[in-house]
């Protein structure tokens, strides 16, 4: 049945809907590091009826492509400012202070995070060469993927699990004094000095899919890295950072 050109999209249904806020109560939108999300935070148009649920909104999107990210945020910028203009123009005299939406980006608190993982170390981060959301995938066991954030600095490389906070995934974590919802947080799940990473690259199979090996330690054996990237643009980035890393790491012990 064709759609009737009289319908609007605000008339149709939402059977999938999990949540919705109007870009009117759009207040900030941050930029996550490097490009590879976006967090929209919203205010609660209930709050001035239901004080109880004047918590505030935020969506993280996890988009790992710099340019669907600068996409995604041009859109939506722009239609809250149409919106916006919109509202003053159906109402003369009214102050747009109050509309105006935040650009922020979180680059702070990703080199925070970051440094806080090795702070017990007693061993520096470095110069951040690569960052990126990735999926790990393993090829036995039936394990599926889970999705990590790769590091690569000057001295090492890293897999993280990032989460944010109040996302859910931690019931002590719903509430956290002095801390936004939906900032972001580390823990490591691997890493390695650049001297033991013996090997970086892409599958002949599927060019998405990167493996790294790396050398046994003293405590440990030798280990692979097995990751999805969302691109081919992504992929071949990583593995030429990594390269640049190592080659870099190789130029300062010769």
């Amino acid at each position: 049945m064709p759609i009737d050109l009289r319908d609007r999209f605000r008339d149709a249904p939402w059977p999938h809907a999990v949540a919705r806020h109007s870009l009117k109560d759009l207040v900030a939108i941050c930029i996550g590091f490097e490009f590879q999300r976006l967090t929209l935070r919203f205010k609660n148009s209930l709050q001035l009826s239901t004080p109880s649920l004047s918590a505030p909104y935020v969506y993280v999107l996890l988009t790992a492509d710099k340019r669907s990210t600068v996409r995604i945020f041009q859109e939506i910028q722009k239609l809250a400012k149409d919106l916006t203009e919109n509202d003053m123009t159906n109402t003369p005299g009214k102050n747009d202070a109050s509309n105006t939406v935040v650009i922020e980006n979180d680059s702070n608190l990703v080199f925070d995070g970051l440094n806080n993982l090795i702070e017990t170390t007693d061993q520096t981060l470095g110069t951040v060469m690569h960052f990126q959301i990735v999926q790990q995938r393993w090829n036995r066991g039936n394990r599926g993927t889970v999705r990590r954030v790769c590091v690569i600095t000057d001295t090492r490389i890293m897999l993280l699990d990032e989460d944010y906070i109040a996302d859910g995934h931690d019931l002590s974590t719903i509430t956290v004094a002095g801390e936004k919802m939906a900032e972001v947080r580390y823990s490591l799940v691997d890493q390695a000095v650049l001297s033991l990473v013996s090997q970086v690259q892409a599958a002949n199979t599927d060019p998405l899919y990167i493996t790294i090996i790396i050398k046994p330690s003293a405590l440990s054996r030798t280990h692979r890295w097995r990751l999805v990237c969302r691109d081919r643009e992504g992929a071949e980035r990583l593995v030429e950072d990594a390269r640049k890393a190592l080659e870099k790491e190789a130029n300062n012990e010769a």
